[in-house]
């Protein structure tokens, strides 16, 4: 629960300008109940919206797993 909370607040509180999100991998599930992909594509254009992912990590995480194996 500590760990939530304090995820919840750095995001509350945490800005980057749009230079900055070119250098990070972003992953969004196409079915996330948090986010909108669509909105959030807006802020980040290079956003991949990872199919049938929701918000939880498995599908996500196994998409970052699969974009990294071919770098």
């Amino acid at each position: 629960q500590t760990a939530l909370v304090k995820g919840l607040d750095f995001l509350a509180n945490t800005q980057v300008s749009g230079e900055k999100t070119e250098d990070f991998i972003a992953l969004l599930g196409e079915h996330d109940s948090f986010l909108d992909p669509s909105e959030m594509r807006s802020h980040i254009p290079h956003l991949e919206i990872v199919k049938r992912a929701g918000h939880a990590p498995d599908e996500l995480l196994q998409s970052l797993a699969q974009k990294l194996s071919k770098k």
